[in-house]
């Protein structure tokens, strides 16, 4: 299983070309979202508002991108119970799949009997995973294993 994280740069498209051999292979779409991404980037509201009236043929003004609470309110109130429920749905399963991605402190023996883990938090530089050797002993103070 491969953990490792590709990191935005000037080669992602061909990193993730061989990672995920599918991968932009429709230059169309990658050139398009490339170009609605640079423009948003450097225009801002105002380059939404014309993307909005390219691909949408809907002009509006700033003051209408701002979605008031009386209307968020109001489009809850006519929403069927299916399509109510599959919004509900759609905020757990991308709940769920964000916490997946929290670090996950755990804690275990090695075939050593070595104490080995991970406290998950990397905010910390100088915090590293902890792994157990031969001795059957690991100091591990900056990881927070000892009980």
């Amino acid at each position: 299983m491969n953990l490792s994280y590709i990191q935005e740069g000037e080669d992602l498209y061909s990193r993730l070309s061989s990672f995920i051999p599918t991968a932009g292979t429709d230059l169309n779409i990658k050139t398009t979202v490339s170009n609605i991404l640079d423009s948003v980037q450097s225009g801002g509201n105002r380059a939404i508002l014309e993307k909005t009236f390219e691909f949408d043929g809907v002009s509006l003004a700033a003051e209408d991108m701002l979605v008031r609470p009386e209307h968020l309110e109001d489009a809850l109130l006519v929403l069927s119970s299916s399509e109510r429920q599959a919004l509900e749905d759609a905020i757990s399963n991308v709940t769920f799949f964000h916490k997946q991605s929290f670090p996950k402190n755990w804690k275990s023996k090695n075939l050593h009997g070595g104490i080995v883990g991970d406290r998950g938090d990397h905010r910390d530089p100088n915090d590293v995973a902890i792994a157990g050797f031969a001795t059957g002993e690991t100091q591990g103070t900056r990881c927070g294993l000892h009980e």
